[in-house]
């Protein structure tokens, strides 16, 4: 839903064994979805993600990799997307609101 900066929509308890993480919202009768939840908030200073050096993602170390590869794949891929625009790329995490100490 976030990479299709769309609402999440509802999902069945089966449907979510073997998810690793979910989140939970409260639906206010009648209130209007969210903004983007995903969006950093405004004025945030944004960064290009840690995990990218010379436009290719790559680990801190290997046992990361084999952890989290296969699942970010989808919307932080090996090499760098260019050409987004500035909300694309903090929904793709290209950008990232990091605290200015990392």
């Amino acid at each position: 839903a976030a990479l299709d900066a769309r609402p999440a929509r509802p999902a069945a308890p089966d449907a979510l064994r073997g998810t690793e993480a979910v989140a939970l919202a409260l639906d206010r009768a009648g209130a209007p979805p969210a903004e983007d939840l995903l969006a950093p908030p405004p004025g945030a200073a944004l960064h290009p993600n840690p995990l990218y050096r010379d436009g290719v993602r790559q680990w801190p170390n290997p046992r990361w990799g084999e952890e989290y590869g296969d699942r970010v794949a989808a919307y932080l891929p090996e090499l760098a997307p260019v050409g987004l625009d500035r909300e694309q790329a903090a929904r793709r995490r290209v950008l990232v609101d990091l605290p200015e100490r990392w």
